[in-house]
């Protein structure tokens, strides 16, 4: 695409969004990619969010790590995705060691280069330093080390310095529910969406939710039987979406964060939501969060799009180009859809299209 026919394409998407909180976010988020300047996010949380600070992903880590002491061995536990991003700035400290994780698989063949070790061992080794960098679990992983009697002044917990996200992600004033909503949750994580609808749309009818991960789909299978009486006909695939059925390499963090990867460390089953809804289904509602596989998915939802013309709920935040490919995707499957922009966190992650009939 030549640079004429691509800022036509922006001015075109620009004026198809339907208000002005849309079109402040959107072309504040693409300033953001073409400079990298982080105020044009700090233009957006400041609308949106007024009060919550803007995510420095440098100040907060660099100044806390210098201060870590150099007479121990440091350890990272947790080898997900929110060690990924605590290991950028461990690279040039001379006693960061490696990882904890309870993955026996990770134990075996490491993460990014680095020994991956049980929390057994780790509470074996002598004079260590452990940096807790996982949000969901952190709590948990704290009160661990302390009941087993880690000193708490070598338990460093860096949640706070990880994004936030706030408001209510997928769920706008501007959708509406209908009494027999059947829902598509792409990318489920642990039902935790699912149930959110559920509590909000009394006549959710049906879901059929998607998530390729081992440890997250177990979570989901959990929360299915707890919630089960709030929860309609869930039916729940170990599968990822795509444009067709395939296998694909895949990146498993038992996350948010799981993806589809060319250089991933397993394969994973993709499937089309058009080969899977039943025929007498008629889809309500789709909402993707798939980090970065939403336009194969979009386009192996087609037809189901065009026949039944559920309002969707897309994140385009994964991949630079998904902010003007998917808009114009969903245009061209469904000309009269309306079209939104909402950003969700103090980072510049969480940013999501709504295509509402």
């Amino acid at each position: 695409m030549n640079t004429a026919s691509l800022l036509n394409d922006i001015r075109k998407i620009y004026g198809m969004l339907e208000d002005e909180e849309s079109r402040f976010v959107y072309i504040n988020k693409l300033n953001y990619l073409l400079t990298g300047e982080m105020w044009y996010i700090e233009n957006i949380v400041s609308r949106c969010f007024p009060g919550l600070p803007v995510y420095d992903r440098t100040k907060g880590l660099s100044y806390l790590f210098g201060n870590l002491p150099r007479d121990r061995r440091i350890v990272l536990y947790g080898a997900g995705q929110d060690a990924e991003v605590v290991l950028k700035h461990l690279y040039r400290i001379d006693n960061f060691w490696g990882f904890c994780d309870r993955d026996k698989e990770k134990q075996r063949t490491g993460f990014h280069g680095y020994k991956v070790i049980s929390p057994d061992e780790l509470l074996k080794m002598e004079k260590v330093c452990v940096i807790v960098c996982s949000r969901q679990y952190g709590g948990e992983i704290g009160r661990y080390l302390l009941g087993n009697g880690m000193d708490k002044k070598f338990i460093y917990d860096v949640r706070s310095y990880l994004t936030t996200c706030s408001g209510n992600t997928y769920f706008e004033d501007f959708l509406n529910y209908s009494d027999h909503e059947v829902f598509v949750d792409a990318g489920c994580k642990d039902l935790s969406t699912t149930v959110e609808l559920a509590g909000l749309c009394p006549g959710l009818k049906k879901v059929y939710a998607f998530e390729p991960d081992p440890d997250n789909y177990r979570e989901c299978l959990v929360k299915r039987e707890i919630e089960h009486d709030r929860l309609p006909e869930t039916v729940l695939f170990q599968q990822g979406v795509w444009s067709r059925r395939t296998n694909l390499k895949f990146n498993a963090f038992a996350s948010c964060g799981s993806r589809i990867a060319e250089n991933g460390s397993s394969v994973i089953d993709v499937v089309s939501i058009d080969e899977t809804i039943q025929d007498n289904d008629k889809v309500t509602f789709i909402k993707m969060d798939i980090e970065g596989s939403e336009l194969e998915a979009l386009k192996g939802a087609k037809n189901v799009i065009q026949r039944d013309k559920p309002k969707c709920a897309v994140c385009i935040y994964h991949k630079p180009e998904d902010m003007v490919a998917i808009p114009l995707y969903f245009r061209e499957l469904v000309p009269e859809y309306r079209l939104y922009v909402r950003h969700y966190s103090n980072s510049e992650f969480e940013t999501v299209l709504y295509a509402v009939p």
